[in-house]
């Protein structure tokens, strides 16, 4: 059946293959192996936005701001030269320097069930392996 995208059709298809999810204001939210996903879209939106956050290492907060941020973003900027999605960037919330992963996925106006679900699947794998990926890209901290 092709219907309009809606964040309840997300939500259908988490419920259909048994993820564990909740409403957390306007987004839908879960985890995956220990890591927590956050699933958005406006209203009448074509987009959805998947958004994941990796947290540092501990040391990282321990050295000076701007060499935190350049390790981060050097990590950063390695994950999305070899990797096209999810686009990853360093962020300071709350004191904790993290990676903030973001991958936006396009339906068009109608869209299947199947659309949905490829895209939902992709993205949580893609954003699996960069959560795998990037202690590996970040440099040694001295």
């Amino acid at each position: 059946m092709i219907e309009a995208f809606t964040l309840e059709r997300v939500g259908s298809y988490f419920d259909q293959v048994g993820y564990h999810w909740a409403y957390d204001d306007d987004a839908l939210v879960g985890s995956w192996n220990e890591i927590y996903f956050r699933f958005s879209a406006a209203e009448d939106s074509h987009w959805l936005l998947i958004q994941t956050k990796w947290e540092a290492p501990e040391e990282v907060g321990h050295i000076d701001p701007k060499q935190a941020r350049s390790l981060l973003q050097n990590a950063s900027n390695e994950w999305n030269r070899q990797y096209l999605q999810p686009t990853a960037h360093p962020v300071n919330d709350t004191d904790v320097w993290k990676v903030l992963l973001d991958l936006a996925v396009f339906f068009g106006a109608p869209c299947t069930d199947k659309q949905i679900e490829v895209a939902i699947d992709r993205a949580i794998d893609v954003h699996l392996q960069a959560h795998e990926t990037l202690p590996n890209l970040l440099a040694p901290i001295i």
